[in-house]
């Protein structure tokens, strides 16, 4: 099977790699340099948390593969499992927490409820208005500007064609399947 992918961010380098992992034949096109674009502008975070509860299963698969990142790719992403933390401020906010928590746990995610004793005994840093705390001890972040030319590089060692600084300017189908 050809397979041509359009845009070289982490969408289009993961996408190249694990096509071409598993036997395409791809060509990965990319108008500027990879991980040039959306990818480098991110924050990085992996996180679950306050993500819809369908979207949870996804977002345990990535953050698994970010955890195995650096064995699959060959190189260090800085994929840090530092927890993601959501403070609360507000009585109504506590509840909408406690319920998204309970509401999550089925679906894998178990959040730790943090008062404000465990707050400043964990994040001394933090202010003392929070009356409350969500925190996910297996989220984290990775570099973003490692782990687009870490997935690309894989997925050229794979096969695949990287081209860089080529714009696509029209497609046209031509009716063959």
């Amino acid at each position: 099977m050809d397979v041509i992918v359009l845009g070289g961010g982490l969408m289009g380098t993961a996408s190249a790699y694990f096509l071409a992992r598993r036997g395409a034949r791809v060509t990965l096109i990319e108008r500027n340099r990879i991980g040039a674009g959306a990818t480098v502008a991110s924050f990085g975070n992996i996180r679950r948390t306050g993500r819809h509860l369908t979207q949870l299963p996804l977002a345990h698969r990535s953050l698994r593969l970010w955890g195995e990142a650096e064995k699959m790719l060959g190189r260090d992403v800085e994929f840090r499992a530092t927890g993601h933390i959501r403070l609360i401020f507000d009585e109504d906010s506590l509840a909408d927490m406690r319920a998204y928590a309970e509401a999550a746990r089925p679906w894998g995610l178990d959040l730790e409820e943090l008062g404000p004793p465990e707050i400043r005994a964990r994040f001394p840093g933090l202010g003392p208005e929070a009356i409350a705390a969500s925190f996910s001890p297996q989220d984290g972040s990775g570099n973003p500007r490692l782990i687009a030319p870490a997935f690309a590089e894989a997925a050229r060692k794979l096969g695949a064609e990287i081209a860089e600084a080529t714009e696509v300017e029209t497609i046209r189908h031509t009716g063959s399947s």
